[in-house]
């Protein structure tokens, strides 16, 4: 492959996610960098607030689908003749197909793929993708303990890159009406290990936060102490509802294999106190004690709210130690996009 100046990034280019970061993080390192945002072709509406005509457009979305994966692929391909990059990084590229890469490598252009979920969670990926998986040139991933399976399905190369965070996007806030206004928040999507975890914490104030809650058994809905906000929560909104949270949870997604996700670093980075399960990798990255408060089971976790609940100049250290750690640290976006040029190059220069 030619030296890397034009990379384009396969992703959305909505503000906070990670495609965008990045897409700034390379500019700033001064690469020629696009993005190539497939979500402009992919649905039939843009965020309607009526329920009835989002679920009447995600079944249309569903039934041509075939279509708007032909149409998403058309304009790529179209966008990497204009652009020619010297590397394309697609970010999951849930609606890529084969075709495609084979096209685009017979360019003689790089494609890695970047993908912080688990890349065979049925939740996260479609038959196209798993096609495809073979024909990217390297793999980056947060989830060392996936590799070994990673190749033995056939991928060419796999590296570990870490998850990260903007501290443009994601930052504590100056101010916020009142106080404190709860002891636990959680921002999350639903679902039944979260909702049977969070049932046990019923002596506390809980605020929940996040999409499909609307699933939650009845009874769970009508804890008098479990407040579910019926929203979800992104950039300032969330770091308003880190700030008035004495502790904030974040619950490790089991169906997704997780021993790491984005909340790890986005909670800290907003100064929020983090409570979360413990796991070899957060053992790695944070300090545990003093960067972050990590539990194994139901038992330890109450102890550790009631702890830190009880005992605020500690809440408050871990809160700013950990924010150090994270800003001061390697794990925003400038510094993956450097290790993942650095990784490209060994690999395939």
């Amino acid at each position: 492959m030619n030296k890397i100046n034009r990379i384009l990034i396969y992703g959305e280019s909505w503000r906070g996610g990670m495609p965008h970061s990045m897409l700034l993080a390379f500019t700033r390192l001064g690469y020629d960098t696009i993005i190539f945002d497939y979500q402009k072709y992919l649905s039939f509406h843009q965020f309607s607030i009526n329920r009835i005509v989002n679920k009447l457009c995600y079944v249309l979305d569903q039934f041509y689908f075939k279509k708007r994966c032909t149409e998403i692929n058309t304009k790529f391909i179209q966008q990497v003749e204009d652009f020619l990059p010297d590397l394309i990084i697609v970010m999951k590229g849930l609606h890529v197909l084969p075709e495609s890469l084979e096209k685009i490598k017979k360019l003689g252009i790089s494609v890695v793929n970047w993908h912080v979920d688990d890349f065979f969670n049925p939740l996260y990926t479609m038959p196209y993708s798993k096609e495809a998986f073979t024909l990217y040139d390297i793999h980056f991933s947060p989830r060392p303990h996936l590799f070994e399976e990673y190749r033995r399905l056939g991928a060419k190369n796999v590296e570990y890159l870490g998850v990260c965070v903007d501290p443009n996007a994601f930052y504590p806030v100056s101010s916020v009406s009142g106080n404190f206004q709860c002891d636990v928040s959680f921002v999350g999507s639903w679902s039944k290990n979260r909702e049977n975890l969070l049932k046990k914490l019923h002596l506390f104030n809980v605020q929940i936060y996040g999409s499909g809650w609307h699933r939650a058994v009845v009874s769970f809905r009508g804890i008098p102490n479990i407040h579910l906000m019926n929203k979800s929560v992104h950039l300032e909104d969330f770091s308003r509802v880190i700030k008035r949270s004495k502790i904030c949870l974040n619950i490790l997604t089991i169906e997704n294999r997780d021993q790491t996700n984005l909340r790890n670093f986005e909670i800290p980075a907003c100064k929020g106190f983090q409570l979360c399960n413990r796991t070899p990798q957060l053992l790695k990255i944070f300090k545990e004690g003093e960067e972050i408060a990590l539990y194994e089971n139901e038992q330890e976790l109450i102890d550790k709210i009631r702890y830190y609940l009880d005992h605020e100049e500690a809440r408050i250290k871990v809160a700013e130690n950990g924010f150090k750690a994270v800003i001061n640290g390697d794990h925003t976006y400038k510094s993956r996009c450097k290790q993942l040029i650095s990784a490209v190059e060994s690999v395939l220069l």
